[in-house]
């Protein structure tokens, strides 16, 4: 995938939506440049990456981009999801990660991303059979989160505190 540059220059960012589809089809994503002072209502996710081995092929701006599992499990979710309705900022996607300036630009912009969206999404991953069974018997809560990778992250404090709101999604 051949990212658009930004202007390292000013404070841009660049923004995805994600297209509604049927679940086994290609997710398919817009991505567009914005200067951070004028862009639209977006939302952050706040997630792990998993393993770097495994990967799976999206369509952006019609052309493919390799993402790790555990995001491809989110946007496969949130696509249909009736709270898809703006653009959403996700760092695997939205950071070209080959251009180390970039990168690093963008890195540091973080905390005035996450204090500038609506709202925070944090993807906890796909649901286990035992976190169903524990859902539907209403005992779901502490032994799950504190088992979960996504909270053995040291980058969530920065994410969960500085965004104005945050919503915990897990499963489908």
């Amino acid at each position: 995938y051949e990212y658009e540059p930004l202007n390292l220059t000013k404070d841009q960012i660049r923004l995805v939506i994600i297209k509604p589809g049927p679940e086994d089809s290609t997710i398919e994503c817009t991505l567009d440049v914005f200067d951070k002072d004028n862009a639209p209502e977006y939302i952050t996710l706040s997630y792990t990456w998993g393993s770097p081995t495994m990967t799976r092929l999206i369509r952006v701006n019609g052309r493919s981009l390799s993402v790790r599992q555990n995001l491809y499990e989110f946007l496969t979710c949130y696509r249909n999801d009736k709270t898809n309705t703006c653009h959403i900022w996700i760092d695997q996607i939205c950071i070209s990660q080959a251009h180390t300036s970039e990168r690093n630009h963008q890195v540091a912009m973080m905390a005035r991303i996450y204090e500038g969206c609506l709202h925070a999404i944090i993807w906890l991953g796909r649901e286990s059979e035992q976190l169903a069974l524990d859902f539907s018997q209403r005992r779901w809560g502490g032994q799950y989160l504190a088992a979960n990778d996504y909270f053995r992250r040291l980058w969530i404090v920065q994410e969960v505190v500085l965004s104005p709101k945050q919503v915990i999604l897990c499963g489908n």
